[in-house]
């Protein structure tokens, strides 16, 4: 079954990606190529429009989270690619959520709440990443060591540290980095590419199985423009830890769009827009829930339309 129409004014940008030449001839070869020591600021604006149903009551809500993070590169002696660390500069979430004709901004409700001080408390957290001159994320450490000091810095009570830890999990583990700085960062070819020269990329994070092709649609003064069309489907081998609290996908069908600018001499992104459309069903998925409850847990119908905005700058 079909659960998703690409919307026009995404079909149409597809084709004029898809199409797009730039000036400029031969090949080259795009990598992960920043000064050693450098430092980049990647400010990161997502926007997302949902709905969903649960026990025949439609809920929409509208989400604007907002991102800064610092990356450092130091090249890896074995010329193998590149050590990152990642801090988290600012983080912030506007939520509006519409029941019944009535809408509640959640995030004025939540104001001074453990969300806020969650958000404070990331602030200066940092862990550490490897990457190939092809964008690829190879390792990711110091996540929970992160997740520690994130916690220290929230008044909960322990029961309630251990829901947000397991939360965390799911929003800052391995799979969660690895989708994040997917944003940021366009998986690279590794071979030399020219204008109309496309490569394919496959990705599975947190039950989606993502299937991308990327294409060199433009090549001007330094400047590369890949376009990217995806489709995003369940990950049939997917399967929850036991310790994670999330959702598990019934049924899921998505396309995204995307145009990323890159500087030729670094590999590294200028800036970037994507836009997704997904229809899913969804179970939640919690630490200790014996099968004959999860199999009793309803089914939410949800779509979501998401714009994603990444800016990058090199600090001086």
């Amino acid at each position: 079954m079909t659960l998703l129409r690409v919307a026009p004014r995404v079909a149409v940008l597809a084709a004029v990606l898809l199409i797009a030449t730039g000036c400029g001839g031969g090949k080259l070869r795009l990598r992960v190529n920043p000064e050693d020591g450098a430092t980049y600021e990647i400010t990161t604006t997502m926007t997302t429009a949902s709905s969903q149903t649960i026990m025949g009551m439609e809920t929409q809500a509208n989400t604007e989270t907002r991102m800064v993070q610092e990356l450092s590169f130091h090249r890896l002696d074995d010329g193998s690619g590149f050590e990152v660390v990642a801090t988290y500069v600012s983080t912030s979430m506007n939520m509006n959520i519409d029941a019944d004709g009535g809408t509640v901004n959640l995030s004025a409700i939540t104001s001074s709440s453990p969300i806020d001080d969650f958000s404070a408390a990331l602030e200066g957290a940092s862990f550490t990443l490897t990457m190939s001159p092809t964008g690829k994320v190879t390792s990711v450490s110091g996540i929970d060591g992160m997740m520690g000091e994130v916690l220290d810095g929230v008044d909960l009570s322990d029961a309630m540290k251990t829901t947000l830890r397991d939360s965390m999990k799911q929003k800052f583990g391995d799979d969660a980095v690895r989708k994040m700085l997917g944003q940021a960062f366009v998986s690279l070819p590794d071979r030399e590419i020219a204008v109309g020269d496309s490569w394919d990329v496959t990705m599975s994070i947190m039950g989606m199985r993502i299937d991308t092709t990327c294409t060199l649609a433009a090549l001007d003064d330094g400047v590369a423009t890949i376009a990217s069309l995806s489709t995003t489907a369940k990950d049939e081998d997917y399967e929850p830890g036991p310790d994670v609290i999330g959702v598990v996908y019934e049924e899921l069908d998505g396309n995204q769009v995307g145009a990323h600018r890159l500087d030729t001499k670094t590999g590294l992104m200028i800036d970037g827009d994507l836009t997704q459309e997904m229809t899913a069903t969804v179970r939640a998925s919690m630490p200790g829930l014996s099968d004959e409850l999860a199999a009793a847990m309803p089914v939410i119908p949800m779509t979501a339309t998401t714009t994603i905005r990444v800016e990058s700058r090199r600090l001086e």
